[in-house]
C-alpha cells in the first residue's frame, strides 16, 4: 500500500514536470518562430541600407543580409518535423506460438491496470522498452513491446516478469505518450545546431566569413535552449525510470528487482564481447549455436565473471546530466528503500527463456533478421570447433609461409627473431611496429599449432567465454595461454619445448601455405 501511494505522489510530480517540458517545446518554437521573423527582417533592413552604400561595404553588407535570410531557412528547414516509417527491431512473438510467454505479459498488465501490447518482438540485445507506433503524435497508437533475447537469457522468470512491471510502469506514467513529443523537439534542436553549424563551417574565409559570425550568432541562443531543455527532459526520464522501478518492486519484491536490475546492467557490458568473441566467428561458416544458453555459460564463465566484478568495483555513482537512466547505484538504493516482500512460486526461478515455446526456432529467426543471412545451420557449441577449424586452415594457407619448415620448439620468441625470419620469405616486416610483429607472430603461430594439433588427434574445445583448448585423452592444452606466456619477458624456451613435447609436436614442422 506505502508502495502505491508513493508511487502515486511521484508520478504527480513526474506530471508536473511533463507538463513544463511540453511547454518548454511551445516556448522553443515560438523563439525560434520569432527568430525566423527577426533574421528576414534583419535581412530586408541590411539589403535595403547596401543600395546606400559604396564599394567593398556593399558587397559585405550585402552578403550580411544574405546570411541572415540564409539562417531562417536553415532553421526552417530544421524545424519542419520529419515522419519515420515504423521498423520492427526484431522477429515478432506471436501469442499463439509462445502461450507462456504471453500469459506473463497478461498478468502483469492486469496488475498494473494497463491493456497489454499488440505487438511483442524479440529483439538482439540485452534490453526491453515499450512504445507506440502508428498514430499522429501519441495518439490513434499501437501499444508494442520489444524484449531482448539477452534479457531472457540471463534472468529468471520472476526477474523479467519485473522488467515488466517497469515497462508497463511507462504506460501507466503516460511516459510513451510524451515520448513523442519530447523527441520530436530534441531532434528538431539537435538538428537545427547541425544545420547551423554545418553551414556557418563551410563559409568561412574572406569575405564570406561575415556569413559565418551571422550562424554564429544565430546558434548561441539555440544552443543555450537546447542545452537546458535536454539536461531538462533527461532528468525527467531518470525520474521515469525511477517510478517504473517502484511500480516492479511492488509486483516482484525489492530483493528481485534489485537482482535483476544488477544482473541486467553486467548482461549488458557483456552482450557485444559474447556476439564479437564466440558467435561472429561462427556465424562467418555459416553456422549458429544456441545463443541462449551460450549467453548464460559466457557471463558464468570465470574470465567473464572476474571482469564484469572488476568494473562493478571501478562503476561509480556519478550523474550524466544527459544520461535518461538513473546509475545502477541509485536504483539498488530506491529498491531497497521501499524494502517490499513478495511471495514467489517455485516456477518463477526458472530461466526466462522457458517462457519461449520453441528457443532455437527463435534465435535462428533472429539470427536471420540481423544477419540477413538465410543459409544458417543450427550447431551445438560442443561440436562448434569443427567449424572453426575450416576457417582456421583457409587462413593458415595465406599466412603460413612465414612459419614454412620451422619446428615448434624452434618458434621465434623475439621481435628480432622474428623480422630476421620474415625477412628471409616473401613477407619481410617492412616498417611494421615491434607490436604489430609479435601480433602477427603469435596468430601465424596460433594457426600452424592448431593445425598440428588436430593432425595428431586433439580435439577442439570451443565453450562460450572460455580461450579454445584441444584435447586428446587426458593431454588439454590452451594454445593462447602457452604462446602469450611464451612471448611474454617471463617466458622460457624450456617450459614452451616441455608443453608441445606433451602435446607429441615439439618436433613436428609448421605446415607451409
Amino acid at each position: 500500500m506505502q508502495t502505491r501511494k508513493t508511487l502515486g505522489m511521484r508520478n504527480g510530480w513526474i506530471r508536473a514536470r511533463a507538463v513544463i517540458a511540453l511547454l518548454l517545446v511551445v516556448v522553443f518554437y515560438v523563439s525560434a518562430a520569432a527568430m525566423m521573423a527577426g533574421l528576414v527582417y534583419a535581412g530586408l533592413g541590411l539589403g535595403g541600407f547596401a543600395l546606400h552604400l559604396r564599394g567593398k561595404a556593399v558587397l559585405l553588407v550585402g552578403v550580411a543580409a544574405l546570411a541572415c535570410f540564409g539562417a531562417a531557412l536553415v532553421v526552417f528547414w530544421s524545424l519542419l518535423p520529419r515522419w519515420q516509417r515504423f521498423v520492427a527491431p526484431g522477429p515478432e512473438l506471436l501469442r499463439d506460438q509462445h502461450p507462456k510467454l504471453f500469459r506473463e505479459i497478461d498478468r502483469v498488465a492486469a496488475f498494473t491496470g494497463q491493456q497489454p501490447p499488440v505487438h511483442v518482438y524479440l529483439v538482439p540485445e540485452v534490453n526491453a522498452f515499450v512504445t507506440e507506433r502508428g498514430g499522429v503524435m501519441g495518439f490513434f497508437s499501437t501499444r508494442v513491446m520489444g524484449l531482448g533475447l539477452g534479457v531472457l537469457s540471463s534472468l529468471s522468470v520472476a526477474q523479467v516478469r519485473g522488467v515488466l512491471a517497469h515497462e508497463f510502469g511507462h504506460f501507466a506514467g503516460g511516459d510513451v505518450k510524451l515520448l513523442p513529443w519530447i523527441n520530436k523537439a530534441r531532434a528538431g534542436m539537435l538538428r537545427t545546431l547541425h544545420n547551423l553549424a554545418s553551414a556557418g563551417a563551410s563559409t568561412n574565409s574572406g569575405e564570406l566569413a561575415i556569413v559565418t559570425l551571422v550562424f554564429w550568432l544565430v546558434q548561441a541562443p539555440f544552443a543555450g535552449f537546447a542545452k537546458l531543455y535536454l539536461r531538462f527532459t533527461q532528468s525527467l526520464s531518470r525520474a521515469q525510470e525511477i517510478a517504473a522501478d517502484t511500480l516492479a518492486v511492488s509486483i516482484v519484491g525489492s530483493e528481485t528487482h534489485a537482482a535483476a536490475l544488477t544482473l541486467t546492467e553486467r548482461a549488458g557490458l557483456a552482450y557485444s564481447a559474447f556476439l564479437r568473441q564466440d558467435v561472429e566467428p561462427l556465424l562467418a561458416t555459416g553456422r549458429l549455436p544456441p545463443l541462449g544458453s551460450g549467453f548464460a555459460q559466457f557471463l558464468s564463465a570465470p574470465s567473464i565473471v572476474k571482469a564484469l566484478d572488476a568494473h562493478h568495483q571501478q562503476a561509480t555513482s556519478d550523474v550524466d546530466p544527459y544520461d535518461s537512466h538513473p546509475p545502477l547505484a541509485e536504483r539498488l538504493a530506491h529498491a531497497a528503500k521501499l524494502n517490499q516482500q513478495v511471495t514467489r512460486r517455485p516456477v518463477d526461478d526458472e530461466p526466462a527463456l522457458t517462457l519461449l515455446a520453441d528457443v532455437a526456432a527463435c534465435e535462428l529467426t533472429l539470427a536471420k533478421f540481423v544477419t540477413e543471412r538465410d543459409a544458417l545451420l543450427p550447431v551445438s557449441w560442443e561440436a562448434s570447433g569443427d567449424c572453426l577449424s575450416t576457417g582456421w586452415r583457409q587462413e593458415l594457407r595465406e599466412l603460413g609461409e612465414a612459419w614454412a619448415g620451422v619446428s615448434v620448439a624452434e618458434v621465434p620468441r623475439t621481435s628480432d627473431e622474428v623480422r630476421a625470419l620474415l625477412e628471409r620469405g616473401s613477407k619481410p616486416a617492412g616498417d611494421a611496429t615491434d607490436t604489430q610483429v609479435m601480433g602477427f607472430a603469435s596468430r601465424v603461430t596460433w594457426l600452424g599449432l592448431s593445425a598440428l594439433l588436430i593432425e595428431v588427434g586433439f580435439t577442439v574445445r570451443n565453450l562460450p567465454g572460455q580461450t579454445i583448448q584441444f584435447s586428446r585423452g587426458s593431454v588439454t592444452v590452451n594454445p593462447v595461454e602457452v604462446i602469450d606466456a611464451y612471448f611474454a619477458e617471463a617466458g622460457t624456451r624450456e617450459v614452451w619445448v616441455a608443453t608441445w613435447t606433451e602435446a607429441g609436436i615439439a618436433d613436428r614442422v609448421f605446415p607451409a601455405a
